[in-house]
């Protein structure tokens, strides 16, 4: 729990905001795209990780952040996005990923209703890359967590249903370009707090996640899954919990952009609260 100063108090969900650049033009690294990002009204948004993909590791790509709400850049000059851009690197022939997210030195907080801007610059004469950044944090709310309740608790991990008898279990395969949406269903018994997040990917695509029984997306727009997920040794740990009620139900859509038949891992590693 924390508590705003001099008021009520309030707890952090768990959130990500994007900044997507399709075919960031070609250039010195002079002229720069604009990618605003609007924070949604319900609730200030605290950002403290930043995780980047691009379909081009060798494009060069600088940005600048400027907080519309009070008109302040977060740099003094523009970073390249490998300084300020954490990435997911592979582990081995698993198609697992380590998530090493670049870390900022305090959170930063943008309030509701106002708009964040990420500026970027491509010093690629030649490539012009689909970059993506990632600012993961929490929606901050009001009230007291409720995970801060009377319970008992027991480590836990939620996992994908295989859509194909012919795979192993927890494992999805999305068709070449193509789209599939896959459902968790909590348990009756017990609320779920999600605090890690795993899995494993042999090509690229694009999650999107949402609550179903309290209609809450957990990302403003489809995340990279190199941006979202780790391994078990390098896990994106959630700098906040996400609280997933009792007999609710996760639904996670993936769409591949690999252009390959894709067989994806995702679990949600966490606990169970079990209440009266």
């Amino acid at each position: 729990m924390t508590a705003e100063q001099g008021g009520a108090p309030s707890w952090k969900e768990y959130y990500i905001y994007n900044a997507n650049f399709v075919n960031l033009p070609v250039g010195t690294g002079l002229a720069y795209s604009d990618g605003e990002v609007r924070i949604d009204s319900d609730a200030d948004f605290e950002f403290v990780k930043t995780m980047y993909s691009t379909t081009n590791d060798n494009a060069d790509v600088y940005l600048k952040y400027r907080d519309d709400s009070t008109g302040r850049f977060l740099m003094k000059t523009a970073a390249s996005a490998r300084a300020i851009g954490g990435r997911s690197l592979p582990v081995d022939n698993s198609n697992s990923f380590d998530f090493r997210p670049f870390l900022w030195a305090l959170p930063y907080k943008i309030r509701r209703g106002t708009t964040f801007m990420v500026q970027a610059a491509n010093a690629n004469a030649n490539i012009a890359p689909t970059v993506q950044l990632s600012f993961h944090g929490a929606k901050i709310r009001q009230g007291i967590a409720p995970w801060k309740q009377p319970a008992m608790k027991m480590p836990y991990v939620y996992g994908l249903a295989r859509n194909n008898n012919a795979l192993p279990e927890g494992v999805v395969q999305i068709p070449a370009n193509g789209t599939l949406t896959a459902t968790i269903s909590v348990d009756k018994d017990s609320s779920f707090v999600v605090t890690k997040m795993v899995g494993a990917a042999t090509g690229n695509c694009l999650v999107t996640i949402q609550e179903q029984g309290r209609d809450r997306q957990w990302m403003n727009s489809a995340v990279n899954i190199r941006n979202i997920i780790g391994s078990g040794a390098e896990p994106n740990i959630l700098p906040s919990p996400r609280f997933v009620e009792k007999g609710s139900v996760l639904t996670v859509s993936l769409q591949d952009v690999s252009g390959f038949a894709n067989n994806v891992e995702m679990d949600f590693v966490g606990f169970k609260m079990f209440t009266r």
